[in-house]
């Protein structure tokens, strides 16, 4: 039973955190690696599961936020993922470096589930070696998750695969009036980096 003290928080507006501007230029500089909190909502980053049928948010892979991100420890022990922020190019090394250059590119791909719950996929892509099966399939998934509904699933050997349903489903996706600014600020709270103060930072580069 909620409390009238979490009620209340839920009630709050929070300010936007997320910074669609540095998501923007952060999309350019990811792309050219490939080519060479709201009242009363709870959105979480999670791989979509293979027991529900999804949409993703949007009309096309482009129009989709791509940043680096790395899985850490938070808190509590449990690994999630950290996306990062940061304009300074000089801190943003310094970022890579403190996080022992594990960083890697992701995509932030929201979509809501058959259940009605909203949630953002956080998921890794890189187009060559042995990673370039994985990236493509992840965008396949995803441009195809746009235009229907569809199972995430995955597979050794192939990557992320889709099946669509055995028959028509007429429920529509009922997507929030929230911006995927702000699904993104709720989904990853106090997890966005910006420079190596973050606790997350100091944690994987202090060992504690």
């Amino acid at each position: 039973m909620k409390t009238e003290q979490s009620k209340e928080k839920e009630k709050k507006v929070e300010p936007i955190k997320f910074d669609a501007d540095n998501a923007k230029k952060t999309t350019q500089q990811v792309m050219e690696v490939e080519a060479g909190d709201v009242a009363g909502q709870e959105i979480y980053s999670e791989t979509p599961s293979h027991h529900r049928f999804v949409m993703f948010r949007g009309k096309s892979w482009e129009e989709l936020y791509k940043l680096y991100a790395i899985k850490l420890d938070d808190p509590d022990g449990e690994e999630v993922h950290y996306i990062i922020q940061c304009r300074d190019n000089k801190m943003l090394k310094k970022i890579f470096h403190h996080l022992d250059y594990k960083a890697k590119e992701h995509v932030l791909a929201p979509y809501v589930s058959s259940d009605g719950v909203e949630r953002i996929w956080c998921a890794s892509f890189k187009w060559s070696g042995k990673s370039a099966t994985r990236g493509k399939s992840v965008k396949q998934a995803v441009v195809l998750g746009q235009k229907d509904w569809v199972k995430v699933m995955w597979e050794k050997k192939r990557g992320w695969v889709t099946r669509p349903p055995g028959g028509i489903i007429e429920k529509k996706p009922e997507f929030s009036e929230l911006t995927t600014e702000q699904l993104i600020d709720i989904a990853f709270e106090d997890r966005i980096i910006r420079d190596v103060n973050h606790e997350a930072v100091k944690r994987n580069w202090m060992g504690q």
